[in-house]
């Protein structure tokens, strides 16, 4: 599987990934294998839990299904579960058979398998809160956005599976120049903005129309995108404890959002998250 060190513009990013493919994490690949020794008894919700812990695996089969969508299906199909009904079970374990998975394609970046992971984790946190502050909305597609937030970061994920040396560079240099914006840092270092890429890979795959126009940050006026977007921000502003200096302003912004003082968001938060609020955010 080739490895990528040069930066590249936004037509050569989607050129380099659709050549190298979306890979799955182990995990969830020895979890289909076990599932596939007694597929009769296996139902969709359970490969759906299976998928959704997996970013990676998520928008691979969102992919697909938009790619086949059965003709008499007429609207995006929106959720993994809804996916996994429509293929059925036993095609759905056998075409997502023998995946290449991120582990085996980093064999040789240790580095770049802890990021990943530490990616990964960063968004389930920001799945989690995304369901839980579009539940407080009343939001009727407060599942949609769970899995927004969920993919929020899928293209971190690609970059360090596909261009590990580009995305040590841009760890490094996002913990130590807080002068500069992470969106410029990316467009240094990579060529191309993250969620600039994530939507054209996401329109290149005919992903959904709802869940690709909730994960674009540009489109801010919506309390959808920035439900999402606030969940991602405050997921990574935290990952390393509550005294980041940017989170009040995320609190401040949330509080809006749901209708709370900034104060009563991140108690919420903090609460929903099981962790303790070890100190507060400094302006």
């Amino acid at each position: 599987m080739p490895k990528f060190d040069t930066p590249a513009n936004l037509l050569q990013w989607i050129e380099r990934i659709r050549q190298a493919g979306v890979p799955i994490l182990q995990q969830t690949s020895d979890a289909l294998d076990a599932l596939r020794a007694d597929e009769d008894r296996v139902d969709a919700q359970t490969i759906s839990a299976i998928v959704l812990d997996d970013p990676l695996m998520t928008v691979k089969v969102l992919a697909y299904l938009a790619a086949h969508r059965p003709k008499r299906v007429e609207s995006d199909v929106l959720t993994v579960n809804s996916a996994v009904l429509l293929m059925g079970v036993p095609p759905f374990l056998h075409h997502f058979a023998g995946q290449p998975t991120v582990e085996q394609m980093l064999a040789d970046w240790p580095q770049a398998i802890e990021g990943v992971r530490t990616v990964v984790e960063r968004s389930y946190r920001a799945a989690k809160l995304a369901l839980a502050y579009s539940t407080h909305r009343m939001d009727i597609e407060a599942e949609v956005l769970h899995e927004a937030a969920l993919l929020h970061d899928f293209v971190e994920l690609l970059v360090w599976c596909h261009a590990p040396a580009l995305a040590l560079r841009l760890d490094h240099r996002s913990a130590v120049e807080h002068g500069v914006s992470r969106a410029e840092l990316e467009r240094q270092i990579l060529g191309v903005g993250l969620n600039e890429l994530e939507q054209a890979l996401m329109i290149h795959w005919r992903l959904p129309t709802l869940l690709t126009r909730v994960t674009d940050d540009r489109m801010v006026a919506s309390p959808r995108v920035r439900t999402v977007l606030l969940a991602t921000r405050i997921a990574r502003h935290s990952e390393a404890g509550w005294h980041h200096p940017k989170l009040q302003h995320n609190f401040e912004e949330l509080g809006q959002l749901l209708g709370l003082t900034p104060e009563v968001a991140m108690r919420k938060t903090v609460e929903l998250l099981g962790e303790d609020q070890d100190e507060p955010a400094q302006a």
